[in-house]
């Protein structure tokens, strides 16, 4: 809201500007079209009707860059998560359908002795992971094998460090929680949690995440603890390392014509598994896209509408300029010339204020919500925002333009 009513107010400071400037330039530009176009922008009539117009295109372009680029950081974000969470190990077996893409359905450990003894495989681990209720949260327990390099991507710590969090994770009794979850239960790192699982476990809190891509929030452990504080050494997933020089898309193969036809088990590469996740993520936040679609269409129809019916109604004061002497291709260069100054203004305005609105919106998807965001100042989506609304709008208003710029001198006289 602020930042709306900011942009507002300064719209009518920006079209000034823009009048003025452009009327000291005008004079160096060829033909009457430019001068025409300053002369009626700078009519009082005409004040309120412009300030509308650029206000509908500056409000459109804020709310679609804003939206657009927040969602773009967003899944990036979530991205770098896939990316990191199925890196560590070369192939994931776990229980077939997409009910368990996250791996939270336990099965038979057994499956593992007949992978290890596959050509090509290095070693077997067990990962285990589920849901569990925190306070009011459905929360996403992970629960990578104990000697995992990192546990969870760098840059989804936003309290304490990796380093630290990392020993910690290794060394046991220790838990990595997501900031939400621990602002809900009035965690701090260090501090103790009891861990509401099947047999209560008290561990301590490593360090502080964001939510790993899931709302209610993640809370990461080794599989070790998992298994004491679940009472079970069933595996939700099997990590599988292939030795050196081993093709993951072949062995991924030979695994699945080791399991048979018939099995419950699936097996993926980590980058097959990745980019699971990645089309999830993607279909998640599909409504983002289309609701910043949706706003520049509506803009684009508005403003062509609204600008349509400002020069079709001035179609008398046309007339008048055709009795002055001014054909009817200068006089639709000028309303081109005059559109474009409007327009112009406002969506440059709107995607300058667009990119604020993206460090506002990303900054509370990671403080309110705990989802993790890649910012990046999304340059290219307002300059594109700002062109194709601009444009767009512009080829539809020389419709309307070249309609109007066809009335007959002698309803100047009729009017008058």
């Amino acid at each position: 809201l602020s930042l709306t009513a900011a942009l507002l107010l300064l719209l009518p400071v920006l079209l000034d500007g823009i009048v003025l400037a452009f009327g000291r330039l005008q004079g160096r530009v060829a033909g009457a079209s430019p001068y025409l176009a300053v002369i009626e922008l700078r009519a009082r009539a005409n004040r309120s009707r412009s300030l509308a117009v650029a206000a509908t295109g500056a409000i459109a372009v804020f709310g679609s860059v804003a939206i657009e680029t927040a969602h773009g950081g967003l899944l990036e974000g979530l991205n770098r998560v896939a990316g990191g969470l199925n890196a560590t190990t070369d192939l994931w077996i776990s229980p077939a359908g997409d009910a368990n893409s996250l791996a939270t359905t336990p099965f038979k450990g057994s499956a593992a002795d007949r992978v290890a003894r596959l050509p090509g495989v290095k070693r077997v681990r067990l990962y285990r992971g589920s849901f569990l209720d925190v306070g009011d949260r459905r929360a996403w327990v992970i629960a990578p094998p104990r000697d995992v390099a990192q546990p969870l991507p760098a840059d989804q710590i936003v309290q304490g460090t990796l380093a630290r969090a990392s020993s910690r994770f290794h060394m046991g009794g220790w838990v990595i929680v997501s900031s939400a979850i621990a602002h809900d239960q009035h965690l701090h790192v260090g501090g103790s949690f009891l861990l509401p699982s099947p047999r209560p476990t008290v561990l301590r809190v490593a360090a502080l995440s964001t939510n790993l891509g899931w709302p209610p929030g993640a809370i990461v452990l080794n599989a070790e603890d998992y298994a004491r504080a679940w009472g079970s050494d069933d595996p939700s997933a099997l990590e599988v390392d292939l030795r050196h020089g081993f093709s993951p898309s072949l062995a991924a193969g030979e695994v699945r014509r080791a399991f048979g036809p018939h099995s419950a088990l699936r097996v993926q590469t980590a980058f097959a598994r990745e980019q699971e996740f990645r089309v999830t993520a993607r279909q998640g936040l599909s409504r983002l896209s289309q609701i910043s679609v949706l706003v520049l269409i509506a803009a684009v129809l508005a403003m062509a509408a609204m600008m349509g019916a400002m020069i079709w109604q001035r179609r008398p004061r046309l007339a008048e300029m055709k009795v002055d002497g001014f054909d009817r291709w200068v006089l639709w260069r000028a309303l081109l010339w005059e559109s474009a100054l409007l327009l112009g203004g406002g969506c440059s305005l709107g995607a300058a204020f667009g990119l604020l609105g993206q460090a506002l919106l990303s900054r509370a998807l990671v403080t309110v919500t705990g989802f993790p965001v890649a910012f990046s100042p999304g340059i290219l989506v307002a300059l594109a925002s700002f062109a194709l609304v601009t444009a767009t709008a512009s080829l539809i208003i020389a419709i309307p333009g070249g309609l109007a710029t066809r009335v007959r001198p002698a309803l100047s006289l009729r009017d008058s």
